[in-house]
């Protein structure tokens, strides 16, 4: 889990780096990845799928962004 951490948080500063206003792109990243985050953590509960919110996952899912909270969904379901 800490190898894909890593791969994640590498991905996200290389995007971030790429684009014409890294600033806005790392600030709308970390509001959806939260935004994300809080909404599978709520209605997850009515699914069955439960994820911890620690300081991990939600480091993770302000630089990861939506496809690392999606990632969380699935790999709670497997």
């Amino acid at each position: 889990m800490v190898y894909i951490a890593a791969i994640v948080i590498l991905g996200f500063l290389i995007f971030c780096r790429r684009t014409e206003d890294p600033e806005k792109t790392a600030v709308t990243g970390f509001l959806t990845g939260g935004a994300a985050l809080l909404a599978a953590y709520f209605a997850g509960g009515y699914f069955g799928i439960i994820i911890p919110v620690n300081l991990f996952t939600a480091a993770l899912a302000l630089c990861g962004g939506v496809p690392f909270v999606l990632f969380l969904v699935i790999y709670s379901i497997l």
